[in-house]
């Protein structure tokens, strides 16, 4: 048909890759993929929800209620109510389903209103992480994110199961990469960021850059005139706040940012426990035993890395094998009705089932994950559409390279048991008859 013709010359060189002599190659592929995409979408999210909040917000802002506090809110109650809202009333989804469906020009288009709302299991994936990266950033200066966090992971589970059962398009079987990827790497990175950070934390507060001098204050009860470093000026009018015989002391500015420096350990921390500095004793304790221990987790985690590195490069010289203990069933694929194989095909939105990418003539079409009830697959083959092509060149008095073969065949080889035990069988029939 035309509206194959046209799909085979837009998607030509899907084609040629998808020839089953590349089969396991797509499947890495995949993986590959949906690896890439899972950290890129990662990265991504932890920088716009917890990065960019920190280093645009003012240090002496960082426990406001009215600046960096209000930010988190904002993120958590989104993540809580709005998303899932969203994600669960499927707005789109809806309007295709009660208006674009039955004003439908055919059956086909009419079908395509239903298929669900197509979703990438690595942005799910990277919500979760997200969240958790998020409670363990702000952990230090605000605690209650770790409820807010555990709430909006349970919204999302049941939102996701929701969606997964009854809205969402059904997606091809993928594995435990992107598991497998948050366990061993995204996850040591959030254990290190909530002991590094909140070391830093533990160290800056009360965040506001003030230092006393332990010098009792000698400036006059008045009003005085303030300028600002915008050239703007204000009055301030000073009294007597010594009730009760308490001493006043006068302030000065001191740098109490420790996220540029690291370890801010050691050296870093005299200057905050001097007898000028911000810190109590209990406050200069605490940080101290968690900016060592927060270097320790760092140790720990890069050498969790390290292990990986080292059997990644072994791999390259020396193979490896581990037992895992499953004996061997005796069952055989050709035997299993209900797996099917890997057959190259295509998807695109003007079909109902996919467009298969090779010639299937040579194999039982059992093996194939789907089926339509109405159309043959011979509908779908874009090999029937380039030999079409082929075909028309030739009337056109074009030449034709006939052995450049596009889509390769493929083949099942069923064993040769399998055929002999089915003749057995109705030599058996044949006989009981005869008798």
């Amino acid at each position: 048909s035309s509206s194959h013709l046209l799909i085979f010359q837009h998607h030509l060189f899907i084609a040629i890759y998808f020839s089953p002599n590349q089969a396991m190659l797509f499947i890495l592929l995949v993986a590959y993929f949906i690896i890439t995409s899972d950290f890129k979408i990662t990265i991504f999210r932890w920088a716009n929800t917890a990065l960019l909040t920190t280093f645009l917000a003012e240090f002496t802002d960082t426990v406001s209620d009215e600046a960096l506090i209000n930010s988190l809110l904002a993120v958590f109650i989104a993540e809580i109510f709005t998303s899932p809202l969203i994600q669960l009333l499927d707005p789109v989804n809806h309007l295709k389903r009660h208006l674009k469906a039955p004003r439908a020009m055919n059956q086909i288009a009419m079908n395509n209103c239903f298929t669900g709302t197509f979703y990438n299991i690595a942005e799910r994936y990277t919500n979760m992480t997200k969240i958790i990266f998020l409670c363990s950033w702000y952990g230090v200066i605000f605690p209650a994110g770790y409820f807010f966090g555990a709430l909006s992971l349970v919204v999302q589970y049941y939102a996701d199961k929701f969606c997964l059962l009854k809205t969402w398009h059904v997606q091809p079987r993928i594995g435990d990469e992107i598991s497998v990827l948050g366990r061993l790497y995204f996850f040591p990175v959030v254990l290190v960021v909530m002991s590094v950070v909140g070391s830093y934390y533990w160290a800056g507060f009360p965040f506001d850059n003030l230092c006393s001098d332990n010098m009792e204050s000698t400036i006059a009860v008045g009003t005085y005139m303030l300028q600002f470093k915008n050239e703007t000026s204000s009055t301030f009018n000073w009294t007597s706040l010594d009730e009760g015989n308490e001493a006043i002391y006068d302030y000065k500015y001191c740098n109490q940012y420790f996220l540029g420096e690291f370890p801010a350990i050691g050296t870093e921390y005299e200057r905050a426990s001097a007898d000028n500095g911000w810190m109590s004793d209990d406050q200069y304790t605490m940080s101290k035993y968690y900016g060592w221990g927060s270097i320790a987790v760092l140790v720990l985690v890069l050498l969790h890395y390290l292990q990986f590195i080292v059997k990644l490069g072994r791999s390259l010289f020396y193979g490896s094998w581990t037992d895992s203990g499953e004996k061997d069933s005796g069952e055989r694929y050709s035997d299993q009705g209900s797996i099917s194989c890997f057959v190259p095909q295509k998807k695109h939105r003007s079909f109902e089932y996919p467009l298969i990418a090779c010639d299937i003539d040579l194999i039982e079409k059992k093996h194939i994950s789907w089926s339509d009830p109405v159309k043959p697959y011979s509908t779908y083959s874009l090999v029937r559409d380039a030999k079409h092509v082929q075909k028309l060149a030739k009337e056109q008095g074009r030449e034709v390279d006939e052995s450049n073969i596009v889509f390769a065949p493929i083949k099942h080889w069923p064993p040769s048991n399998k055929k002999k035990k089915k003749k057995s069988k109705s030599k058996k029939k044949l006989k009981a008859v005869v008798e």
